[in-house]
């Protein structure tokens, strides 16, 4: 009898859903942090996005806040900081498209900086790097964070903007509605928008930054330079 119980107490066990083995890494739980994006984040959040429980969540990651940081810290990582001998202007044209470059390998890191803004060490160190060589140019500190905050502020917004657009135009690919359609719906009607649209469609978004953070350079060269 004793013998019958114990195999029924195995196959009982055996019947009983195991969880799901460990799948998940920091490296993952970071990737789900930035689609879920800061506003909605929490640990509930992430560990519902990657099919886990929140106390196994725990097992890597302590807290919201340390999850933040990591993502932060993520971003910063994949930053190939320009080299200080650099002149000022090359180095906020490189470091302008490192933070781009970095920004659009991670969807859904702008919301973090953002929201976040400087947070940790990693970030600091970016900082520093910047205004070290802006004020051995002969900026004064005023100016010199201005026009690191522009460069890096600029490159947060184009990206947010680009990743935006790219989800409205597949949107809009679907339903068949929107600016790219105009040549299909009736471009009688709206000539030089339909002949624009021809030409510029897709955005090149890539010669857009280049040519805005030229610009930017020049407007930083030309006014908070006087303040030299």
């Amino acid at each position: 009898m004793l013998q019958n119980q114990e195999n029924q107490e195995k196959q009982a066990t055996a019947q009983i859903p195991r969880g799901r083995p460990c799948l998940i890494d920091k490296g993952r739980i970071v990737k789900a942090a930035l689609d879920i994006g800061v506003d909605e984040l929490s640990m509930h959040s992430v560990a519902r996005k990657l099919g886990v429980s929140t106390t196994a969540l725990y097992r890597h990651v302590e807290s919201r806040d340390t999850l933040i940081n990591l993502c932060m810290g993520e971003l910063c990582g994949r930053i190939k900081v320009p080299r200080s001998s650099l002149e000022w202007r090359e180095y906020l044209w490189q470091l302008g498209h490192e933070f781009r470059r970095a920004l659009l390998t991670m969807p859904g890191s702008c919301t973090y900086g953002f929201k976040i803004g400087p947070s940790i060490p990693a970030v600091y160190a970016i900082i520093e790097g910047a205004l070290s060589v802006l004020v051995e140019a002969g900026f004064r500190h005023r100016a010199a964070w201005q026009a690191y905050a522009l460069v890096i502020d600029h490159a947060f917004v184009l990206t947010e903007r680009q990743e935006r657009f790219a989800a409205t135009l597949e949107r809009q690919k679907r339903t068949g509605t929107g600016l790219s359609q105009i040549n299909n719906n009736d471009p009688a009607a709206f000539p030089v928008l339909a002949k624009v649209m021809s030409d510029v469609m897709p955005l090149d978004f890539g010669m857009t930054y280049d040519s805005q953070l030229g610009c930017l350079l020049d407007g930083i060269e030309c006014g908070l330079k006087k303040e030299i």
